[in-house]
């Protein structure tokens, strides 16, 4: 009796006698996730590849790159062109790495992309390979930690001083150092209560508000504006 081969031998057979190759190879780049743009460079930029993962990321169809300003839509092709000019002819990079390069022409999106991009010049740099791959979770991830860190940060710094000293002035500015440099902000104040039954706050520390603002703002009643419902709500207003 003779012997039955499996599908998975037989196409184990035919791949390594190359007849699978190109189709296998196609297949792959095709379907990976990181965007590929192959283009030809004469007078203007031609398109002769862009797979499904570049429609993915870029939101443009193959069939939308005719006529299209290429610069633009390949992300970090105008930074990689530029960057390639701008070197002496017996300097310039046959390799280019884009790290963390923010893309915002995207079709269809309104938060930019953090992509990590490498392009590759090909034939006397009449040919261009552009692979950029979209990093925008992993981004995203490492600067919440960031935040969270600069947080912990701020309110350790704030505790230690409550620690040395409890100078109310001391401990206000050193809050309000703190609270301004995680928010990322010039300027603010904080208010207390101007006395214990009050219902006035008074700006008690401050740091970059202008004269204007402290002149007409240095006193605010408990239930009126932003701040004054913020805390008589016990709720922050941002």
């Amino acid at each position: 009796m003779g012997s039955v081969s499996s599908n998975s031998q037989v196409n184990s057979q035919l791949l390594e006698k190359g007849q699978y190759g190109d189709n296998l190879y196609k297949n792959v780049v095709e379907n990976l996730k990181e965007g590929i743009w192959i283009g030809k460079k004469n007078r203007t930029l031609t398109t002769l590849y862009w797979n499904k993962g570049a429609e993915k990321i870029s939101g443009f169809k193959k069939s939308e790159l005719k006529g299209k300003n290429l610069l633009n839509i390949v992300p970090g092709l105008q930074q990689i062109m530029e960057d390639i000019t701008d070197k002496p002819q017996n300097k310039k990079k046959r390799r280019i790495n884009l790290e963390r390069y923010i893309y915002n022409y995207g079709k269809g999106r309104k938060e930019p992309l953090y992509l990590n991009i490498q392009a590759s010049f090909l034939t006397g740099e009449k040919m261009i390979v552009v692979i950029f791959e979209d990093i925008t979770e992993k981004a995203e991830m490492e600067q919440d930690i960031i935040q969270q860190n600069q947080k912990l940060s701020a309110l350790n710094q704030i505790g230690h001083t409550v620690n040395q000293t409890l100078e109310l002035n001391t401990v206000l500015n050193t809050s309000l150092d703190k609270i301004l440099e995680v928010m990322n902000c010039e300027s603010g104040g904080i208010y207390i209560r101007e006395a214990k039954e009050s219902e006035y706050l008074v700006l008690r520390v401050t740091k970059g508000l202008s004269p204007g603002f402290l002149n007409k703002f240095q006193k605010i009643r408990i239930g009126a504006g932003l701040m004054g419902k913020g805390l008589a709500n016990h709720q922050a207003v941002i």
